[in-house]
């Protein structure tokens, strides 16, 4: 089956864990810890709002609500093709999309389940790997437009880390 036929459908195997916009940052990071995943789509009675990534709660306080640390939601119906979310993704400059059913979200698809599923797929996710370590997970640009992962863009140029304000 080629990239342009396989279904975001078809990489859903668990349950979609999501979070409350009144989730305080250390209750987020428990159940993603817990849960092992990273992204968190976020509700507001029942409603999605948004999308928290771990990396967006690491240096957050606490007791802070997660609500004013969320993304807006990029979303995929569950019947787009794999190809399909690796472009949303490039183009939304994004690590993953909340598949939907009926408009409810049902599932994640992330950059890493795409890559893992299909090696192909790296052509289509330019920017999908740290350009450091090759971690396909928690990406950011740097001022010089390079992608990095959080892990190594604070690093200093002699390799160890700096603390960033």
């Amino acid at each position: 089956m080629s990239l342009e036929e396989r279904t975001l459908g078809s990489l859903l195997s668990r349950p979609l864990v999501s979070i409350s916009c009144h989730t305080t940052v250390r209750v987020a990071l428990s159940i993603a810890r817990r849960q092992r995943i990273h992204h968190m789509p976020v509700t507001r009675n029942a409603a999605l709002v948004g999308l928290v990534c771990t990396c967006d709660l690491l240096e957050a306080a606490g007791d802070r609500s997660v609500e004013g640390l969320m993304h807006a939601p990029v979303t995929l119906d569950h019947g787009a093709s794999l190809l399909d979310a690796a472009q949303t993704m490039t183009q939304r400059d994004v690590g993953s999309v909340i598949v939907t059913d009926a408009g409810q979200p049902s599932g994640i698809v992330t950059r890493g389940d795409l890559l893992q599923e299909d090696g192909d797929l790296a052509r289509a996710l330019n920017k999908s790997r740290c350009s450091c370590c090759g971690l396909t997970r928690h990406l950011k640009l740097d001022a010089d437009g390079r992608t990095l992962c959080i892990y190594c863009l604070d690093l200093g140029a002699d390799g160890r880390r700096v603390h960033i304000d």
